[in-house]
């Protein structure tokens, strides 16, 4: 859609066939998009399992999800961000003994300075 659309969050697809006809489709309410038009609840988490396996531990993922779906009766963050990344802290003695970078395997985050 085009910078300045109404419907920033809507999707079109043209096909122009061999023959010069066209072909399309536009969805303007789609899933996710607003407040308007929420995921449901399976939508939802099908999209948090494909994201978080990349980088959380399987056994991880949907106790994780069931907190951020209750957040507001959480009584402390700790319980949420616990979940969140399995590493030892820079600097701390379990860090100091990690083999580098360049060996490990698995769920890995390097710290850096690198912000968005």
């Amino acid at each position: 859609m085009a910078d300045d659309a109404d419907a920033q969050f809507s999707a079109e697809v043209r096909v122009t066939l061999k023959d010069a006809r066209v072909l399309s489709r536009r969805v303007d309410d789609m899933a996710g998009r607003g407040g308007d038009h929420p995921m449901s609840s399976e939508e939802l988490w099908e999209k948090f399992d494909d994201c978080a396996r990349r980088a959380l531990p399987k056994e991880d993922i949907m106790p994780l999800f069931e907190r951020l779906e209750t957040l507001e009766k959480v009584a402390d963050i700790r319980a949420v961000t616990r979940l969140l990344v399995k590493r030892p802290l820079p600097g701390t003695a379990t860090e100091a003994a990690k083999p580098s970078a360049a060996r490990v395997k698995g769920n890995t985050l390097l710290e850096t300075s690198w912000v968005p």
